[in-house]
């Protein structure tokens, strides 16, 4: 997995949305703190992103369907892989 820091996140945001850098980074933080309040199996689900899930490990994350569908779409039609060990 591929981590990013905040600033780069914001900056991505900013180019993708109209919202300006500031009010990202405010959304961000509230997320994050939403987040660390929870509980371990406390979830957070933003529409038409996903459903975020604490664990004691950190955070499981599973997408909407649609958005699952969007970023998936170009594999769409290829045959399935199976890995054999």
């Amino acid at each position: 997995m591929r981590k990013i820091k905040t600033e780069e996140l914001i900056d991505r945001l900013t180019g993708t949305t109209e919202g300006s850098p500031d009010a990202i980074k405010s959304e961000i933080k509230a997320l994050h703190d939403e987040f660390k309040s929870l509980n371990t199996g406390g979830s957070i689900r933003l529409r038409g992103i996903g459903i975020f899930t604490k664990t004691e490990n950190g955070m499981e994350f599973n997408p909407d369907r649609v958005l699952e569908l969007e970023l998936n779409h170009q594999y769409a039609g290829n045959p399935s892989i199976i890995l054999t060990e």
